[in-house]
């Protein structure tokens, strides 16, 4: 099971970190952007360190005061549940 996790973590990583980058592309040349709630939605499913590390390689949302905290405290509270799980074989609030 930690297998898939992985590879389904890799997978939407990847594309967390493609659409942050088209959205930064389409910010540049003034063409059709992604909604900030889907940016912060991908994040909330487990896109966050894409979604951190395409802020600071593409220097995107950077003034964001919202995705400034609020990315790493996604990250935070996701990385706090993982650590419970693999602790207890339990997620918090689905057992």
């Amino acid at each position: 099971m930690l297998l898939q996790i992985v590879v389904a973590l890799v997978i939407l990583n990847t594309v967390t970190y493609l659409v942050y980058a088209y959205d930064k592309s389409a910010a540049r040349n003034g063409a059709w952007r992604i909604s900030e709630s889907t940016l912060f939605g991908l994040a909330f499913i487990g896109g966050a360190p894409a979604a951190i590390a395409a802020m600071c390689v593409l220097r995107h949302k950077t003034r964001k005061p919202d995705f400034r905290f609020g990315l790493p405290l996604i990250m935070a509270v996701q990385t706090g549940i993982f650590v419970y799980w693999r602790a207890t074989g339990e997620i918090p609030g689905l057992t």
